[in-house]
């Protein structure tokens, strides 16, 4: 993942929810000011206090988001005006004004962040502003929801600063609605009640991202140490597997803590995760698979494309149209771009050909999942095209490319990690969350919390931190 840097975030842990300095100072102090400030002046305090986070990790970038803010909110009020226009005449002249407004409000942010993504394509130490992917697609979804007239502008700039710049969602989601969003940026309170459900969502989050992503982050790392060139296939194969994993519970596990933390404050829990491994599709893993981006780019890309209302080939169109900018979104790489048309194209399969087959036969299609996803996110983790490509020559040593390079190494790998590995199987398991969910409140279950909470602080204080991976987009 060493395409885009991540700015000052992994020397001043301000927004890294894994760092002590999160979970033991900045968190606290916010939530002390946050319930003891009357309700009406909590929005205050909440696009304060994410400025600040924001400022501390991005000094030079605080300006382009509250600038951003700014923008959006008047490119939102124009798109009010002018809907009690009478007659038809005068609403199909207010309705092409309406439309110029919002194609020049997806335009200023999405050019923004087309900007930075190529030029951290063009320089690999190019700083891409923290969380830009993730409060542009806000924005853009906020702009085109009021111009359906499926929410009203909002008239507080605080309140919709709040919406852009929540420092809980900031860095990497999830993409909340602003109609989501709006019942805890009314009323601004957050329930002493849902704290408890709250903290019990980020100390799992946390589990997830100390306990198994990091320690499964580093086998890949041991492995790049090596070099792609220089593992036996049976590690590359290993490698793969775990890389998957890695990202999984890396990115859920933000997930729930992000969620966590908002449902403390008056947020709606939103499930941005949804078991993607038991999937028996990629078109279903990608439905489990952050659900708040693939709803947003279905609602705000898909859609407006046609979807498939008009006929199989302008279908599979707007679908490798849409899995194309999915592949840009995540980096301006051509290997990220090249991941999303390989999944489009796989999509595209299984919509029109293998689908039915897949439904058949769910044993198989459970092993098909477990064995194109991972070949997938090589194209997605390798640095290059060029490095993907030898680390396929590993996996898939048929042309002479050494199966016997090290082959002691998947053993002395194995050995060392199989625990790690074996419990992120367990954890995989739909039965085992459903258990997990279902049993929250048990006493059980809030010790089994506590235990992990202060394991993940005993991890912290002796390791480096490791900024969540998604940061990176």
């Amino acid at each position: 993942m060493a395409a885009i840097g991540i700015g000052n975030l992994g020397t001043l842990n301000t927004l890294v929810f894994s760092s002590l300095e999160f979970l033991f100072r900045y968190l606290p102090l916010f939530l002390l000011i946050f319930f003891v400030t009357p309700v009406k002046y909590r929005n205050f305090v909440l696009f304060a206090f994410s400025l600040i986070l924001y400022g501390l990790g991005e000094p030079k970038y605080v300006f382009l988001l509250l600038g951003m803010c700014g923008v959006n909110y008047l490119f939102g009020r124009s798109l009010e005006e002018g809907r009690e226009a009478i007659g038809p005449g005068a609403m199909r002249r207010q309705q092409r004004r309406r439309k110029k407004w919002l194609f020049l409000g997806v335009v200023c942010n999405a050019a923004l962040l087309i900007y930075f993504k190529l030029s951290g394509a063009m320089d690999t130490n190019m700083l891409l502003p923290l969380g830009i992917s993730f409060y542009t697609f806000k924005s853009i979804s906020y702009l085109a929801d009021v111009y359906r007239g499926e929410t009203e502008a909002e008239h507080s700039f605080v309140r919709l600063g709040v919406y852009i710049c929540c420092f809980p969602q900031i860095v990497s989601g999830p993409i909340m609605r602003y109609n989501d969003a709006l019942e805890g940026l009314l009323d601004g309170e957050g329930k002493l009640t849902r704290v408890e459900d709250g903290i019990k969502l980020l100390v799992a989050g946390l589990g997830m991202k100390v306990l198994l992503a990091d320690r499964l982050g580093i086998l890949w790392n041991d492995i790049q140490t090596v070099g792609f060139e220089s593992i036996s296939t049976p590690l590359a194969w290993l490698g793969a597997f775990s890389y998957s994993m890695e990202l999984y519970f890396d990115f859920a596990g933000y997930s729930l803590m992000a969620v966590g933390t908002g449902v403390m404050i008056g947020f709606p829990k939103i499930r941005n995760f949804d078991q993607p491994y038991s999937a028996r599709s990629v078109s279903e893993f990608y439905r489990r698979w952050h659900i708040t981006l693939g709803s947003w780019f279905r609602d705000y890309i898909y859609i407006p494309l046609g979807g498939n209302r008009r006929g199989g080939w302008r279908t599979a169109f707007n679908l490798l149209a849409v899995w194309a900018v999915t592949g840009f979104w995540h980096g301006g790489g051509l290997h990220f771009v090249v991941w999303g048309l390989v999944l489009g194209l796989l999509v595209i399969l299984e919509k029109f050909w293998l689908g039915p087959h897949l439904k058949r036969h769910p044993v198989l299609s459970h092993l098909y999942v477990l064995f194109v996803i991972p070949l997938t996110w090589v194209l997605f983790a390798a640095p290059s095209l060029r490095e993907a490509g030898i680390y396929f020559a590993r996996l898939f040593p048929f042309f002479g490319v050494g199966a016997a390079v090290n082959p002691g190494d998947f053993g002395k790998e194995l050995s060392v990690f199989w625990p790690v590995l074996a419990a992120s199987v367990f954890f995989c398991i739909p039965q085992v969350y459903r258990w997990c969910e279902k049993h929250r409140r048990n006493t059980l279950v809030i010790l089994a919390l506590f235990a992990i909470f202060w394991f993940c602080v005993y991890r912290m204080a002796n390791a480096a931190n490791n900024p969540f991976m998604y940061a990176n987009f």
